[in-house]
């Protein structure tokens, strides 16, 4: 059975917190141009797996405000909160981890040492060594033809819930590396290397374990890609070592909302409720706090004369209405946007305020007067990237397919949005009415207000997003 970070690892950890990095002198560095380097790593240890409903006996944990007497109280209420379905899942994640994950500490040696090649001509053995032990010796038994080493190794590798969240975890990673001298047997260089990742975005167990465990692979390969980064600043004064083509992503970042995984961690009340809410439709969004809270926002015409127009904002103040706490952005229309930039910046916007009017938006009548054009902005925002059509405001299902399909549209071209729900577009120089600007941004305004009762705005021109939320 996959057992929990030993008390030793955490022990050495808190040891190497604030170790010191011994740095390879370029002189020094310059003089092994031209030398055989050989490529030293060891077998990693198992990944600690700590959940919720393990036995206190697997490690003793000191619980801040509780000392490891109240840990072990503390881990044996996790055993009574555990549910089959929790079980199944945990032993799913177990089955994967035993497994086989690549162990970052390759990774980094590899990527260490092309860019020892690169920079100075450094020939690299093919033999790849594993060493038996952590003995300088053994390091060079392992590959003999080499004049100098790299020896890089995983210490420990985990899977942990948060102290106080026990639903939830964060991904744990430590690595050493040396750099040895053959002829003298010294360890000329060194350093330690140590991150977490997942404590954002907090992903739950099931998140972790879907599809083969790609979202804990994928966090073990940032810790790989940081480590390679930090040692090759710290220890050869590289700069950042390049990323490959094929590096693993966050799923999370292309989650649909009615994915498998994506209803969000609430009670079944606030599952249900999500449930209901995929069937409305757009624009809409759905908001949590913590586990136990959440809220929505539905469409562009608010029941509460003072909630905000714009759904995002509306189904945030709508939640701390409720709950008298602020809560965060969980989905928008289509996509689950939990933990992301523009979830963290949509929160913060809100808790800043606005002192923009919130009366609901009214049914547009047309007129035959074209109003005068809003200031055209042509500087990115940054509120979205251009291609996330579920992020554009206020657009309806239909507003949105029209956004969609306007992206794949030849430049030059300007898309304009207003908070009732109008939306306007412009592809070319050459407007097809008499009269109409040449430039689309200005022509994109001039049709959305033209008939829209509140006052457009440009959203996006040509590949870049110019919007920027106002409520």
């Amino acid at each position: 059975m996959q057992k929990a970070i030993s008390i030793a690892t955490l022990v050495w950890l808190a040891s190497q917190a604030h170790a010191q990095t011994t740095p390879i002198e370029s002189p020094v560095l310059a003089s092994y141009a031209g030398k055989n380097l050989g490529v030293v790593t060891h077998a990693p240890p198992k990944i600690g797996l700590l959940t919720a409903g393990q036995t206190g006996a697997t490690m003793p944990i000191n619980v801040s405000g509780l000392g490891v007497l109240g840990g072990a109280l503390f881990v044996g209420l996790l055993n009574g909160a555990v549910s089959a379905n929790f079980a199944n899942t945990r032993s799913k994640l177990v089955s994967q981890l035993e497994t086989g994950f690549a162990d970052p500490a390759v990774g980094i040696a590899h990527a260490l040492t092309g860019a020892l090649k690169v920079r100075q001509g450094t020939p690299l053995l093919a033999d790849f060594g594993v060493a038996t032990d952590h003995a300088v010796e053994s390091a060079i038994a392992t590959v003999p033809t080499a004049q100098w080493l790299v020896e890089v190794s995983t210490v420990s590798w985990g899977v942990v819930h948060f102290p106080t969240d026990w639903s939830h975890y964060r991904i744990p990673y430590a690595g050493k590396l040396r750099v040895i001298d053959v002829e003298s047997k010294r360890v000329i260089a060194e350093s330690v290397c140590q991150n977490v990742h997942g404590e954002t975005r907090r992903p739950n167990i099931e998140q972790l374990a879907t599809r083969d465990a790609s979202l804990l692979r994928f966090y073990f390969q940032q810790a790989q890609f940081e480590c390679a980064d930090q040692f090759a600043a710290k220890v050869f004064g590289l700069a950042a070592l390049p990323r490959p083509t094929d590096a693993l992503t966050d799923y999370r970042d292309n989650l649909s909302t009615d994915d498998e995984t994506a209803v969000p961690d609430l009670p079944k009340a606030g599952q249900d409720d999500y449930k209901l809410w995929l069937t409305k439709n757009g624009p809409k969004a759905f908001v949590v706090g913590g586990t136990i809270k959440w809220g929505w926002g539905i469409g562009m015409k608010p029941s509460d004369p003072a909630a905000p127009i714009d759904v995002t904002m509306r189904a945030l103040y709508n939640c701390k209405r409720n709950y008298k706490q602020n809560c965060k952005l969980y989905a928008i229309n289509g996509k689950v946007v939990e933990g992301t930039d523009y979830a963290e910046r949509m929160q913060a916007l809100f808790e800043r305020g606005s002192n923009a009017p919130k009366a609901p938006a009214q049914d547009a009548t047309g007129t035959a007067d074209t109003p005068p054009a809003q200031p055209v902005n042509l500087t990115p925002t940054g509120f979205a990237k251009v291609t996330e059509f579920d992020l554009a405001p206020y657009l309806s299902d239909k507003g949105r397919a029209a956004y969609k399909a306007w992206l794949d549209k030849p430049g030059p071209k300007a898309f304009s949005i207003s908070p009732a729900g109008y939306y306007a577009e412009s592809v070319g120089t050459k407007p097809a009415e008499a009269g109409m600007p040449s430039d689309p941004a200005e022509r994109s305004l001039l049709y959305c207000n033209k008939y829209s009762p509140t006052p457009c705005k440009l959203y996006a021109v040509n590949g870049e997003v110019v919007f920027a939320l106002e409520w």
